[in-house]
């Protein structure tokens, strides 16, 4: 649990470090400090939940584009490893359509996740897929602060169907993290490792991928990159997900905390805040290209593509999707047959492919994402 003290600071339960009383999530691990947890979200938050995303699903366009046959197998494959949280499966589909090629172009270099959790997203990049058995959700705290945040207690779970690029370097801060990396065993090293002090050779790395860079404050960012820079050979690229200043406009529960706000039924404001869980502020870093352009070239790195990533329709789903019901629908669902979960696996997947691909085909083309993907490179 995290802890207060006599010096108006809170300690992180995850890393030990120091923060701000106020702080929502830790500035050295991204940590949820002062945020709703999951299992505390009582039925009243959960009825409310609910109402949001059946009333934001037909806001979703379902238009005519189709996704091409590599899209549509990421989707699945992020599908199966998510099946009870589609919107994460969808948002991280859409930014793996773009770093995926990428990365290949880089078959002959050093490969580093900076932020890689439990591996799963980056092997996925890199080629590897799962059996349909098995998922993320396995094993899970879902007594702690944060659920996700437990070690793996059997390795046979992490269930291998084919082998990609061995990954070079999975780095994380959390032990927990590490340790589940380790077990999916597309890595050859995973190491528990800050940001700001990554155990890694000078310009030794070909490319690093990173979607926790955005989530650090501007100290911290100063720290990542340089330590990227020191350890990224010269043209060596670095590809990261941030969000854009019109994030904060996509999801739901912070623009209608907002109208609530403006029509003065500030306790209302205040519950849908709450439900928001500090996704608003989540992600740091919520600024424009032209500002990225200045941060990066102050650490030797030049911008060479920005991609859209995600818009309105994507982040809106992302912000009202399964997620307040993910501990409720594991204690349930991990108590049954197994043959049964995995049927119920089947038709949510398959009802996820149906409804929802057509929507990501089109939201990346947006003039305004709320999110994109920046492919840099070392000068």
């Amino acid at each position: 649990m995290s802890t207060k003290n006599n010096l108006n600071t809170i300690k992180c339960y995850s890393c030990g470090n120091l923060n701000a009383e106020s702080s929502i999530f830790c500035s050295k691990c991204i940590s949820p400090l002062n945020v709703k947890k999951l299992n505390e979200m009582t039925v009243n938050d959960l009825i409310t939940s609910l109402i949001n995303l059946i009333a934001n699903l037909p806001n979703i366009k379902l238009e005519k584009k189709e996704l091409s046959i590599f899209e549509k197998d990421l989707l699945f494959s992020f599908l199966y490893a998510f099946w009870l949280r589609p919107e994460t499966a969808l948002y991280q589909a859409a930014e793996a359509s773009i770093v995926a090629p990428i990365i290949a172009e880089h078959k002959n270099d050093k490969f580093l996740d900076l932020g890689c959790g439990n591996g799963i997203n980056s092997s996925i990049l890199a080629g590897w897929r799962f059996k349909p058995s098995f998922d993320v959700f396995e094993d899970l705290d879902l007594d702690g602060d944060d659920i996700y945040d437990s070690l793996l207690q059997d390795k046979s779970k992490v269930r291998i169907e084919k082998s990609g690029r061995v990954i070079d370097f999975g780095i994380d801060i959390k032990k927990s993290m590490v340790q589940r990396a380790k077990l999916v065993g597309s890595f050859k090293n995973v190491l528990q490792a800050e940001a700001a002090k990554i155990p890694v050779e000078s310009n030794s790395i070909g490319v690093i991928y990173s979607n926790v860079i955005r989530d650090f404050d501007s100290n911290g960012l100063d720290y990542a990159l340089k330590e990227c820079a020191r350890i990224i050979k010269p043209s060596g690229s670095l590809i990261f997900s941030t969000p854009t200043p019109e994030y904060q406009e996509s999801l739901f529960y912070y623009t209608q905390a907002k109208k609530l706000e403006k029509a003065g039924r500030f306790d209302e404001a205040q519950y849908f805040l709450s439900l928001d869980r500090g996704r608003s502020e989540y992600c740091t870093q919520q600024i424009s290209i032209e500002e990225w352009e200045i941060i990066l070239n102050k650490h030797g790195f030049n911008i060479k593509s920005e991609y859209p990533l995600a818009g309105k329709n994507l982040m809106s789903f992302w912000d009202t999707g399964l997620r307040p019901f993910t501990p409720v629908l594991i204690k349930i669902l991990y108590q049954v047959d197994n043959e049964k979960r995995q049927n119920l696996k089947e038709t949510i997947i398959n009802f996820s492919i149906n409804y929802f691909s057509k929507m990501l085909a089109n939201d990346r083309e947006t003039k305004n994402p709320a999110f994109r993907v920046i492919h840099a490179y070392k000068t």
